[in-house]
């Protein structure tokens, strides 16, 4: 650590002279009265600890649900294989039709009525509502 160091934002403002670009103190003239030229700092990467309950997910039952019914969603029938080429070949979440959450329990479960595979945002939209 150096002596007596502190990380602080200076806020800088762009002004465009002649073609080229300058960083100021001065704050610049909107262009029109509606332009916000200070905007809010919008600040990321806050460490936070955060403690769930996870259910073990069983691979093979991954492996035999995307046999069974293929790397396509069954909501939208996108196939990232398709799309994208070899890297994404086999790229799909698979999910549970009745959520482990509300089993909440060990179970014993069959992979091709118990799952179904869906693209990452069809899984995100499925599971927005209460009961998925």
């Amino acid at each position: 650590m150096i002596k007596e160091f502190k990380r602080t934002i200076t806020r800088k403002s762009l002004i465009r002279d002649d073609g080229n670009w300058y960083a100021c103190d001065e704050p610049a003239l909107a262009i029109i009265p509606e332009e916000v030229m200070e905007p809010e700092l919008l600040i990321e990467g806050a460490l936070s600890e955060i403690q769930v309950n996870a259910y073990g997910r069983n691979h093979q039952a991954r492996e035999v649900c995307i046999r069974h019914h293929g790397a396509v969603c069954v909501a939208c029938d996108f196939n990232f294989g398709e799309t994208y080429g070899a890297i994404a070949q086999g790229l799909i979440h698979v999910h549970h039709i009745v959520p482990l959450s509300e089993i909440g329990r060990e179970y014993v479960l069959n992979p091709i009525t118990d799952l179904i595979p869906l693209c990452p945002n069809c899984h995100a939209a499925v599971h927005r509502r209460r009961k998925p």
